[in-house]
């Protein structure tokens, strides 16, 4: 029988740290109430202490995950002399309901003089900053200027700033057709941009060849870790949720239905409540515990497999998605990643989820930064992230909101993403028009129609038809975008750097 991860408190500790939460909520969450009502049940509790204390269970239900930890279970199994710790939720629930009884003794109104006295003397270790802080503070002083030479027009080169902070942002997109030198220009500009700041992390989604992956001179120069998805996995668990509600889990399952539309409204409703279930029964889900589970709710209901097993069932296999208890990333946005794709099964878009869970990761975490900052002398913005998903066209349709969210909100993170498509018109789908978060679009050989030429080039009728008529039979290489130079009259038109020349050089 799986032990409970929720436990009730009593009513009277409910409404005391309640009120003592509301008093300190400037100071600490309520997950930290909760320890310092444990805190002091424990330090003042006898060895008589559980069989005479008692307590209703009327009050708030609280997830014992915000609050239990290793060091709280080895000293409640040294407390009460246990070699393994039966009914934990027991423990922790009237140790709770017993510290909040004596802390609301003692409390005279002085909520800060409550707190100093229940530590006094204590040893309590320095707090080590976490992983936004470190990220913060580690980050150099003097914003670099991050000028790109993009290109040429004839012998002349074609610079833009890539930081400014006037800029509508940093997110940018390349168009073009296979062989166009979309991902040459596309890694050359990356590259500029790492060592113009060797401080930027850039997170690259290589989905169709490998290619960027294999490219050795690429991965070195950027310091890039690549991981080939299919043989290695994804770093981390993606059904790790921080202070889990009901929002959380019916965002991460909208994840799973917009990629897999065979997904109807039953099995949705269905999903959420399996998800909903699984992080009521373990501290930290992971793919295989939530398909078991899964599978159990089946039987037990005398249902048949549907598609919603089938795609848990697909994703279970290859070993893609990690156990809760291995050694694994809790921070991507910290790090230089190359996702390599290609080798991954497209049946069922398994490759458009993953990348997908991992862009709500990447979301989660940089939403909680400050915001990046800004040299006011210079009009210059640090520069945190970079985020390049190749051949973009398999994710713009499907609906997903996580990625429209990144380009919406993100900028003021100083987190950037790179759009890499065959042609404009992907950009522009029912549901969200990505074109109008890009700062920068350089289009290269494609097909495009001659209204998206009109918005990606802010051109009249008559121009976009022309230039129309031109992208479909460019040369490799040449590059269209809106007017650089108070020379150019609508467009810029340049033969793009290519990472490739690097060797020739």
């Amino acid at each position: 029988m799986i032990e409970s991860r929720r436990v009730n408190l009593s009513e009277s500790a409910t409404d005391y740290l309640s009120n003592l939460h509301f008093r300190l909520q400037s100071k600490c969450d309520k997950s930290a109430i909760y320890k310092i009502a444990f805190a002091k049940g424990l330090i003042s509790c006898n060895d008589e202490f559980l069989e005479h204390f008692k307590s209703d269970s009327k009050g708030s239900e609280i997830r014992l995950d915000s609050i239990d930890n290793m060091i709280f279970d080895s000293l409640i199994r040294q407390k009460f002399k246990l070699e393994n710790i039966k009914n934990k939720g027991r423990y922790y629930k009237l140790l709770i309901d017993y510290g909040a009884l004596l802390l609301a003794q003692e409390d005279d109104g002085d909520e800060n003089k409550l707190i100093i006295e229940l530590f006094k003397g204590a040893k309590l270790p320095k707090k080590e900053p976490t992983t936004e802080s470190k990220y913060v503070t580690q980050r150099k002083k003097i914003i670099p200027k991050m000028e790109l030479h993009i290109g040429e027009v004839g012998s002349v080169p074609i610079f833009i700033t890539w930081n400014y902070k006037d800029h509508t942002g940093q997110h940018l997109g390349i168009t073009g057709k296979t062989g166009a030198g979309k991902t040459q220009l596309g890694l050359e500009l990356f590259t500029q941009m790492y060592e113009t700041d060797n401080e930027l992390n850039i997170i690259y989604f290589d989905y169709a060849k490998g290619d960027v992956a294999a490219n050795k001179t690429f991965v070195e120069l950027v310091k890039a870790k690549v991981i080939d998805v299919s043989n290695e996995g994804i770093p981390y668990n993606p059904f790790f949720i921080e202070n889990v509600n009901d929002q959380k889990i019916e965002e991460l399952k909208e994840i799973f239905t917009s990629v897999q539309k065979k997904l109807g409204p039953k099995q949705s409703l269905e999903l959420f409540d399996i998800l909903k279930e699984a992080y009521e029964t373990f501290s930290e889900p992971d793919l295989a515990s939530i398909y078991d589970l899964m599978v159990n709710i089946y039987v037990e209901n005398g249902r048949n497999k549907d598609i919603l097993v089938e795609l848990f069932h697909k994703l279970t296999i290859p070993n893609i998605f990690p156990r809760s208890n291995d050694n694994l990333y809790r921070t991507l946005l910290d790090k230089s990643i190359i996702f390599d794709l290609h080798n991954i099964d497209s049946h069922m878009k398994v490759k458009e989820l993953i990348t997908f869970l991992i862009l709500n990761k990447i979301y989660t975490e940089a939403i909680r930064l400050p915001d990046s900052k800004i040299d006011q002398k210079t009009g210059l913005r640090e520069m945190r992230t970079l985020i390049v998903i190749d051949e973009a066209h398999n994710y713009l349709d499907a609906n997903n909101r996580i990625l429209e969210r990144m380009l919406r909100e993100l900028r003021s993170k100083g987190v950037a993403i790179a759009l890499l498509t065959q042609g404009f018109d992907d950009f522009i789908q029912k549901q969200f028009d990505y074109s109008s978060m890009l700062n920068w679009v350089f289009l290269m050989k494609s097909d495009n129609s001659r209204q998206g030429i009109e918005k990606a080039l802010a051109v009249p009728k008559e121009v976009a038809n022309k230039i129309s008529v031109e992208l479909s039979t460019a040369n490799t290489g040449l590059v269209y975008t809106r007017g650089l130079r108070p020379e150019d009259k609508f467009i810029t038109k340049f033969n793009g750097k290519s990472f490739w020349k690097r060797n020739s050089y």
